[in-house]
């Protein structure tokens, strides 16, 4: 199937990613607890700007609606993405709300991740600051879960779901769940459903679409364990379990296709799904079968889970093919 074919419009804009931009603190040590920890490295992260990233390093067209505090930090996220070719002319300032800053240890598993996050300025965007005209410039909008726990970011994300009755963009809906955010997970399934219903493409770890489907086993997962999705917009349901591989489900064409993991010893977990999302998405909008896609993105995740920090491990083209070429060989090598 070709996702993104269903529109004859011509775009200045493939991807568009809506939500937060803030700076990290990784731990400079691995495997070392915070109280431990002697130094720490500085990034830009947040699923939206990992997501922006990942999409702009791999050549796609890329733009990001996103608001920061209006000072040093600001301008440091700012900066960052702009020098990653992002589009940041519809990113916004504000003096009195401030950036989300995250501070994170390094360690393959349990590794704690904290968050300074108190009324930030990603969660203030208002409807009245989106231009329409911006979302009319692309092919598709990258919204995020977490951008829907707190007014007035919950009210912008579904208008702007609102904006879209003809289609005109595809909507991609990443579950990007974090419990502390949210008062309670009925809460988190209503707001939830209320994107799905506009979302041609939805993705989540198991956990994440338990929200939705508490019943969902990853063993039992089948195309009409998605069905009150399919017979509504979505097009494309991604499941990810970690080192159990991916399940692919497409409307168009019934498949389930199943996507092998790539079996790496990670320095951290987080910033994998922000890979594999970008990836994707990327390798569909090239024309890529959902297989192909689903391949390629599992290496781009495999390989940012190597490395340090998230947005600036973003792998290019190149070194996702040139990983998945060294991979194969080695396993073809160990099986004789």
């Amino acid at each position: 199937m070709n996702f993104f074919n269903n529109s004859s419009k011509k775009t200045s804009l493939d991807f568009i990613t809506v939500g937060r931009a803030g700076l990290d603190m990784y731990s400079g040590q691995d495997g070392v607890s915070l109280q431990e920890v002697t130094s720490f490295i500085p990034g830009v992260g947040g699923s939206p700007a990992n997501i922006a990233v990942g999409l702009a390093t791999l050549n796609s067209r890329v733009g990001i609606i996103t608001k920061v505090c209006d000072d040093s930090i600001g301008d440091y996220v700012l900066h960052y993405l702009q020098k990653k070719r992002v589009d940041i002319s519809h990113a916004l300032k504000d003096k009195k709300l401030k950036t989300t800053l995250v501070i994170t240890e390094i360690k393959p598993e349990g590794g704690k991740v904290v968050f300074y996050r108190e009324n930030p300025a990603d969660l203030n965007i208002a409807i009245e600051e989106i231009k329409r005209s911006y979302l009319r410039k692309t092919a598709a909008i990258v919204l995020t879960g977490t951008s829907l726990a707190k007014n007035p970011s919950r009210e912008t994300m579904l208008k702007i779901c609102q904006m879209n009755p003809k289609d005109e963009f595809k909507v991609i809906f990443d579950l990007d769940y974090r419990p502390f955010h949210w008062l309670n997970k009925r809460e988190t399934k209503l707001y939830y459903e209320k994107v799905c219903e506009q979302s041609h493409f939805i993705i989540g770890n198991l956990e994440e679409f338990k929200v939705l489907l508490p019943s969902l086993t990853w063993e039992g997962v089948k195309q009409k364990s998605f069905a009150k999705y399919f017979k509504g917009k979505a097009e494309i349901i991604v499941l990810k379990n970690g080192p159990k591989g991916t399940k692919i489900f497409s409307k168009p064409d019934s498949s389930e296709i199943f996507i092998e993991p790539y079996e790496v010893e990670a320095k951290k977990p987080f910033g994998s799904g922000d890979a594999f999302l970008a990836s994707f998405c990327h390798c569909l909008k090239q024309g890529g079968s959902l297989r192909e896609a689903g391949e390629f993105a599992s290496a781009s995740a495999a390989l940012v889970v190597l490395q340090r920090t998230c947005s600036e491990a973003m792998p290019s083209e190149e070194q996702v093919i040139k990983f998945i070429k060294k991979y194969k060989n080695r396993e073809k090598n160990e099986s004789h």
